[in-house]
């Protein structure tokens, strides 16, 4: 259950002052995706010799709030083929045991693999990403912020009604409503706000229900001077699994520790340091 839930969310895979000044109405959402994308394949190469420690929380709560069940779960990060990689490393602070061990050693393997298959920047797995839900969408009301001190594109977004869905990860995007900081000097994603339109169901609400207002909030921040990395993510969101009792939960992403590397040592991270 929290695989599938955290496969869905994870890859979303995005004080602000509002200094505003004059700018058009809309913005062309096609020619900004591509350049956006285009600046992304420029800089493969740079953040293919990047890793770091991504540290991921998840919360189970009750419906007064209070936290039922907390795992925080340790994984190295680092890229192969543009797709990044996740390897577990400890789980509530603890090395992993054997039988842990050689699960994560065998998703690795299929992961890398699967990452060396898929063409740079399409989804490896199927699930939502951050370009899987701004494909989908139409961008109103940009205007120039100052984020991070730093000039800013701001945009808001919502679903675009003429562009269709291919796949169960735009169907899933296309429910989303946000807003869209974009660095105005290295034209990167540097924060994203995702809200939840309305409620999801799969298989009629039989195998997962998500309820509407779950929301997703992600941040990437300039490492080294050179490029943007992911920072942190929280989501939070509520359902209901196999028509049982509705759960509540939240995840907490952060990352740090970023290390650039030799190609020898991400295809040493990337073979499970053998």
């Amino acid at each position: 259950m929290k695989r599938l839930v955290y496969g869905i969310f994870i890859l979303l895979a995005v004080g602000i002052s509002l200094a505003q000044q004059p700018a058009p109405p809309q913005y062309d959402a096609k020619r900004l995706l591509q350049s956006l994308k285009d600046h992304q394949r420029k800089i493969d190469q740079l953040r293919g010799q990047y890793s770091y420690r991504e540290t991921a929380e998840f919360l189970t709560l009750d419906d007064q709030g209070n936290v039922t069940r907390r795992t925080v779960s340790d994984y190295k990060m680092f890229f192969v083929n543009t797709h990044p990689v996740r390897v577990l490393e400890h789980r509530n602070g603890q090395p992993l045991d054997e039988d842990a061990a050689a699960s994560t050693r065998e998703h690795l393997v299929k992961d890398t693999a699967r990452a060396q298959r898929a063409a740079p920047g399409d989804s490896t797995d199927g699930t939502m990403s951050v370009w899987s839900l701004l494909e989908t969408m139409k961008f109103t009301n940009p205007r120039h912020v100052q984020w991070q001190g730093r000039p800013t594109l701001l945009l808001d977004f919502a679903s675009d009604p003429d562009i269709k869905s291919s796949g169960m990860a735009e169907s899933v995007a296309r429910r989303f409503h946000g807003q869209l900081w974009i660095d105005e000097q290295d034209w990167e994603v540097a924060h994203l706000e995702s809200h939840l339109d309305d409620t999801m169901r799969w298989m009629g609400g039989i195998v997962l229900q998500v309820e509407k207002g779950s929301r997703v909030v992600m941040d990437q921040q300039r490492v080294n001077d050179e490029i943007w990395l992911p920072s942190k993510m929280d989501v939070e969101f509520s359902g209901r699994a196999f028509l049982l009792k509705g759960f509540r939960q939240v995840i907490h992403l952060r990352d740090d520790q970023y290390v650039k590397a030799s190609n020898q040592q991400v295809a040493k991270l990337a073979s499970g340091g053998r």
